[in-house]
């Protein structure tokens, strides 16, 4: 029963997450593990993709020859979080 029901649950749970806001998730979720980390995955998505907005928006915005340095930036950025979460995974 538990393998059929628990999915459907998560989906619903992820459609909850994706319509509205985040504490809205977590509160049906009843604290279920797995719906909370639905409602995170959903939360994660939906800031992923204002990130990428803004990112592509803040680029576009900048003349050329700017663009090269906020590009290095970013991989300097990139490099030292996967660096501090691999550190993490150590502990």
């Amino acid at each position: 029963m538990t393998r059929i029901v628990l999915p459907i649950l998560l989906s619903a749970c992820i459609k909850v997450a994706e319509g509205s806001d985040y504490q809205t998730c977590l509160d049906a979720s009843g604290g279920a593990t797995s719906l909370v980390s639905a409602c995170m995955e959903a939360e994660y998505r939906r800031q992923n993709a204002r990130l990428n907005q803004a990112w592509r928006k803040t680029l576009a915005d900048l003349p050329p020859d700017r663009q090269g340095g906020l590009l290095d930036m970013q991989s300097c950025l990139i490099e030292e979080t996967r660096r501090r979460a691999n550190k993490l995974e150590t502990l």
